[in-house]
């Protein structure tokens, strides 16, 4: 790494690189740590992070990305499912040791303590995480959750850029299960949160809109009741007065009322003879 005074050596590992494709000129950002080899005297510049100047290597992936989803309707409104207002299972794609997972857990069993909630573990950061993270959409959807929540917490940029992955976002519009994206705080955005279904700005709000609130639940079921109640009563009374109308056509035309004018009849005969 040189700049217009000075130089030093450095040194970057392939899988830092990713497909970053340096050549002489190019002007980057480096960011490591100074290693010093006594024998020789010498120091290197271990670089541990870079990227290219100008709008950085991760957003000029982000937006190829993205113009590329767009054209082809990925992030259209009308093929995003809606979320059941009542599921039975909940999944969560996630790291099992991170906070994401506690946040979550502890939202779903305040608000709606009866859901079963199964936990599909994906690394959050580093090599593969697209992998690991389409491989547990998968196995999710193969035991028949209701909505899949994917979320992780804070991190850099860096971080993040693995969930502009092309396989993720294919994972997610493809799978028949509707999906909550959750990475990151409210500031930051990555595909994923474009192509899921709805987009939390963080895990516990990811939490609140996939289950309802258990008070809410009881208070439309004690409606309910209330509603079937009154309507019963209604229909019954309606059966009531029917049925007093009924009763009194049917005495009316009971063979004893007949009777009973016929001698009405006859005593008025008798007088008239």
């Amino acid at each position: 790494l040189k700049d217009e005074q000075s130089r030093i050596r450095a040194m970057v590992f392939t899988k830092t690189l990713g497909d970053i494709k340096l050549k002489d000129g190019d002007v980057i950002t480096a960011v490591g740590k100074i290693s010093f080899y006594s024998r020789y005297g010498t120091y290197t510049f271990l670089v541990n992070k870079l990227e290219v100047q100008g709008i950085g290597y991760n957003f000029e992936q982000f937006a190829k990305l993205y113009k590329e989803l767009a054209a082809l309707g990925y992030f259209e409104e009308s093929r995003k499912k809606p979320l059941p207002k009542y599921p039975n299972v909940i999944g969560v794609v996630t790291s099992t040791t991170g906070a994401a997972l506690q946040d979550i857990r502890a939202v779903i069993i305040r608000r709606y303590p009866k859901i079963t909630m199964l936990v599909c573990h994906a690394k959050m950061q580093g090599d593969n995480v697209d992998v690991e993270v389409a491989d547990a959409i998968h196995r999710l959807e193969k035991l028949g959750v209701d909505t899949i929540i994917l979320s992780r917490g804070g991190g850099d940029a860096d971080d993040l850029a693995a969930f502009n992955s092309k396989l993720i976002a294919d994972t997610i519009y493809n799978s028949d299960v509707p999906i909550i994206s959750a990475i990151g705080h409210e500031i930051d955005f990555s595909i994923s949160d474009f192509v899921a279904d709805k987009r939390a700005a963080t895990p516990s709000i990811a939490a609140e809109i996939s289950v309802p609130e258990i008070s809410e639940v009881i208070k439309k079921i004690d409606d309910l009741k209330d509603d079937i109640t009154q309507s019963f009563n209604q229909v019954l009374q309606n059966y009531k007065l029917k049925l007093s109308f009924l009763e009194k056509e049917i005495k009316l035309g009971s063979p004893a009322q007949k009777i009973y004018e016929k001698k009405m009849m006859m005593k008025d005969l008798q007088s008239m003879l």
